[in-house]
């Protein structure tokens, strides 16, 4: 279920991503378009994401250190990326998605869900 409240979060998120921003931030916002490595990259994360998704709701044990994966190297590469212009919307949905991730990772590691990946890696039913 948190998997699912995730991404609905997420294209809620990407949906108002313009939305509620003031002309003025707008027109700063369009006037940095994405270069076709932020896209390229953007498009590898996206379809990387599913696959770890589809890998997290089939109990698959890498698909946790995947998902840890991803959480490491987003703190880690956000001194690199541009400014962000954000609407209280779209930060009010990324607080949301901080604390289903963080949610997710108890489940993962810490809760009775945890055995059902390690049951899954050793081949029991």
């Amino acid at each position: 279920m948190l998997l699912v409240g995730y991404w609905l979060i997420f294209v809620i998120a990407a949906a108002l991503a313009k939305s509620g921003l003031p002309p003025e931030l707008r027109a700063y916002v369009d006037s940095h378009p994405l270069t076709a490595v932020q896209k390229a990259v953007g498009a590898l994360t996206l379809w990387l994401s599913i696959c770890t998704t589809i890998g997290l709701f089939l109990y698959q044990s890498w698909a946790r250190y995947a998902y840890v994966g991803f959480l490491l190297a987003g703190v880690l590469l956000v001194p690199l990326t541009p400014p962000l212009v954000l609407s209280n919307w779209v930060w009010s949905c990324f607080v949301l998605l901080n604390m289903i991730s963080g949610a997710l990772l108890v489940a993962m590691f810490w809760s009775p869900v945890s055995t059902e990946f390690t049951r899954r890696r050793s081949g029991a039913a």
